[in-house]
């Protein structure tokens, strides 16, 4: 789309803005900044949902890991006592936050026993921040899907714009340079988006 707008920059004084293709030169710029502001958007959620969010996760697991590696210690001298701290079979989002949550109530009571194991006396409060940490970054991976599949679909409409005021540009350039084959030769090379028709571009009429 850009080609179109330099296309107008080199024919300017011929396409002020006053006029109809003028305007419509105009909306279409403003198209493009908005498809470009989509594209910024979906790149900077993408971005931080794939940093956040995995590093969150392996945190979490972490301090899991470990408390469940010093519960069966225990449970050496404590048959049982590693029941309650058994890691999740299956690895999903929602199993690490329920066994994070288990832990959490099941440690409270008997955090002593995990302290004389070398265990942090702030063990608990590190994992319920783990936890936190992980649910928000669970939820701003979600956010950013969700905005940028809203940013798609906008990014679409303003194409599907863009391409409707380039067929009414088509016919106007035809008219208005009908007697000047440079110009129009100069307009069939910009119209094309990417500098070759797809399917949508080939629907553009010839000038």
């Amino acid at each position: 789309l850009h080609t179109v707008l330099h296309f107008r920059a080199r024919f300017i004084r011929e396409l002020p803005p006053e006029s109809s293709a003028g305007r419509l030169f105009v909306d279409l710029e403003t198209l493009i900044e908005r498809m470009g502001d989509g594209e910024v958007t979906q790149l900077t959620n993408v971005r931080r949902g794939s940093k956040t969010k995995p590093i969150a996760r392996r945190t979490l697991r972490l301090h899991l890991s470990t408390i469940a590696r010093i519960a069966r210690e225990i449970a050496r001298a404590s048959p049982g006592f590693d029941a309650r701290f058994a890691m999740p079979r299956h690895a999903s989002d929602a199993a690490l936050i329920v066994a994070a949550e288990t832990f959490i109530s099941s440690a409270e009571s008997v955090s002593a026993r995990f302290i004389e194991h070398g265990m942090p006396e702030n063990f608990v409060g590190a994992l319920r921040d783990a936890l936190v940490a992980f649910d928000d970054a669970r939820w701003q991976h979600t956010k950013g899907v969700l905005e940028r599949t809203a940013a798609e679909a906008d990014t679409q409409e303003a194409m599907r714009e863009a391409l409707s005021k380039i067929r009414v540009l088509d016919a106007l350039i035809a008219y208005r340079f009908g007697d000047r084959p440079d110009v129009l030769a100069a307009w069939r090379r910009s119209k094309y988006i990417g500098g070759r028709p797809s399917r949508e571009r080939a629907a553009l009429p010839e000038t």
